[in-house]
């Protein structure tokens, strides 16, 4: 799981549903959820999640889409697997892996020390814990 600290600029609910704007690691993010944990409100400090499965990819920003998620990073390290590839990513010094199938990565070409996108849907964020706490 990436961690990534955060502060929670904006909390939205409607019906059930909330959105969530935070900035991360320099960039604007967005999440979407269900109730907020309690007592998290604008200004928080917090740690976010994501799965090292749900990053993806890219050399370029997309354009045309409704994706809004999207940290720049360097490719630090691939480690090669029989079936997946670990590759170690550094935003803004702070470190983040994706776990990619071997075929996408032959299929990009990856080497290490390119500058890339890392890519990620609202919904694949999670709040993992608040303030300092472990």
């Amino acid at each position: 799981m990436n961690l990534l600290p955060a502060r929670l600029l904006e909390l939205r609910e409607h019906e059930g549903v909330s959105l969530f704007r935070f900035e991360a690691l320099g960039r604007e993010l967005l999440m979407i959820g269900l109730e907020p944990p309690r007592g998290v409100v604008a200004g928080m400090e917090l740690r976010l999640g994501i799965k090292a499965t749900h990053l993806i990819l890219s050399r370029r920003l997309p354009e045309g889409m409704t994706l809004f998620n999207a940290l720049p990073v360097r490719c630090h390290a691939i480690d090669r697997g029989e079936l997946l590839a670990s590759v170690a990513l550094v935003c803004e010094g702070h470190a983040l892996e994706a776990i990619l199938p071997i075929p996408s990565l032959e299929k990009m070409g990856l080497e290490e020390g390119e500058t890339l996108y890392a890519l990620f849907q609202a919904a694949e964020l999670s709040i993992v814990g608040m303030g300092d706490e472990s």
